[in-house]
């Protein structure tokens, strides 16, 4: 048996790594997915349960290329009947090439044997249309790239897995002392805390999986966890409240610390070198924003990080933002690596910097 996990695009071997980690499988990076084996279904839980870098959990049914809506004929060939079995089926995709979705949904359905209900489906087959690929799966995890936790959102926010993959470029394990100094409403930093806790990043969520109505799963229970060298500050006591909220709503308010201060306290609130990795989608340009003055911030930051930090920065944002503080934070910090991922159509550039 073969699973198929969907996520973001430049996300795709991150997603691969953490797959390994989790079943001990080899996984495939592809463009938005990852196809791995698969020794029971219960891999495919496990994986909707803790995966923090993907998207959706599939079932692999079948793949084959395609280049015309036709050859979704192709789909009369898959064995859906385990699962058809007195269930109704919705079909739902995600189509990255020149076809149209809402025909590759009512194509995709016409090929299936089974009743449909589109409201309240008890197993939705998910269609993934990529590079002339066509991805067929059960969908046992639903959409868990929207974070239960995140009850309180800003403008410029990251999705966890895109967040995720941020620490990871960075060199995050859950073992690092880590500051976002820009934190806002607290994405990063709870990210981080559900990796060094080693919590499920759905256990809230955990009763709603699709998977449930169709199989039964004996979830890992939640650990306590003891207090995490993990810190995110922010000037606007607005973005503390939110963050802190949705710490309590994630329930790791007791593991992660935010504080309301400018980004020039940071040496009077944490030692020389004390700080292991920084990581954080800093505020950007924008017509609203005045360039002089974000220059001046960006450099005060480079300048507290030179004295706090011991190892590396990663700082995500749009292109154009990307650009203006890699060139002030190669003054202070050597370039190490720059990497694209796309959040919807939005093209971010992961920077890190290290020590020169």
């Amino acid at each position: 048996m073969k699973g198929l996990a969907v996520c973001f695009e430049g996300v795709e071997n991150i997603a691969a790594k953490e797959i390994e980690e989790i079943i001990g499988v080899k996984a495939e990076a592809k463009k938005n997915s990852v196809v791995f084996e698969i020794e029971e279904l219960d891999d495919l839980c496990l994986l909707s349960y803790k995966a923090q870098s993907v998207n959706k959990i599939l079932l692999l049914m079948g793949n084959f290329e395609i280049k015309e809506i036709e050859e979704l004929k192709k789909i009369e060939e898959i064995d859906f009947s385990d699962f058809m079995e007195g269930k109704r089926f919705a079909v739902r995709t995600l189509v990255l090439d020149d076809l149209n979705s809402q025909e590759v949904a009512s194509e995709t359905g016409r090929y299936i044997d089974g009743k449909v209900n589109l409201d309240r489906p008890d197993v939705v087959v998910f269609n993934l249309i990529v590079e002339g690929m066509c991805y067929i799966g059960i969908d046992f995890s639903g959409d868990i790239s929207k974070r239960g936790y995140k009850n309180f959102s800003h403008y410029s926010d990251l999705k966890g897995p895109i967040a995720y993959s941020l620490l990871r470029k960075v060199g995050f394990t859950g073992k690092e002392s880590l500051l976002d100094p820009f934190c806002s409403n607290g994405t990063i930093v709870l990210e981080a805390g559900y990796m060094g806790g080693k919590i499920p990043i759905t256990y809230f969520e955990r009763e709603e999986f699709p998977f449930l109505k169709f199989m039964d799963y004996d979830f890992e229970e939640k650990k306590e966890v003891e207090k995490l060298k993990i810190f995110g500050i922010d000037d606007q006591l607005k973005n503390i409240r939110a963050a802190s909220a949705n710490a309590k709503i994630g329930g790791i308010d007791n593991a992660v610390e935010f504080s309301k201060a400018e980004v020039d306290m940071v040496d009077t609130l944490f030692k020389k070198k004390e700080i292991d990795l920084i990581a954080s989608n800093p505020p950007r340009l924008s017509k609203k924003v005045d360039e002089k003055r974000l220059e001046r911030l960006y450099k005060e930051f480079f300048h507290q990080a030179e004295y706090v930090l011991k190892g590396k920065i990663g700082l995500i944002s749009d292109e154009r933002t990307a650009e203006f503080f890699r060139k002030i934070g190669s003054e202070y910090f050597k370039v190490e690596e720059e990497h694209d991922v796309k959040q919807g159509k939005e093209v971010l550039k992961i920077v890190v910097f290290g020590k020169g």
